[in-house]
């Protein structure tokens, strides 16, 4: 008869990934501009840790993507890595937990930088449907 050598396992369930937090940026950033631009999550595996690059994508204009974050994070989440690409950060910033990594990709999602590009974009996407 075979026992439990694991003793009770965590289903975490009661954890927000970094990749689910991207999603739903995404999500919001196309419920915001009524589906002319999307958010996309991108998904690797190097050395040992996995690699999300968050994108925003303009399907109208053959799915254009523009890179704003990347993250590395290791198989336990935290802590993590995440760089500013839209703004052309080349330094990582050092994510601890969850509220760490949500305050550190609102700073990228809120710049300047960010906005210039999401206006930018939303510009060309009805200059080319002619809205």
């Amino acid at each position: 008869m075979a026992i439990n050598l694991w003793g009770d396992l965590p289903d975490g369930s009661d954890i927000r990934t970094p990749f689910a937090i991207l999603k739903e940026q995404g999500v919001f950033l196309e419920q915001s501009t009524k589906g002319l631009l999307t958010g996309v999550v991108s998904r690797s595996v190097e050395n040992g840790s996995t690699v999300l690059s968050f994108f925003i994508q303009a399907p109208a204009l053959n799915s254009y993507n523009f890179q704003v974050a990347q993250v590395n994070h290791p198989i336990d989440l935290y802590p993590l890595v995440i760089r500013d690409v839209a703004n052309a950060g080349r330094s990582w910033t050092r994510c601890d937990d969850e509220a760490a990594f949500v305050k550190a990709l609102s700073l990228i999602l809120a710049a300047e930088r960010t906005k210039s590009v999401v206006r930018g974009l939303l510009a060309q996407i009805r200059a080319e449907i002619g809205a």
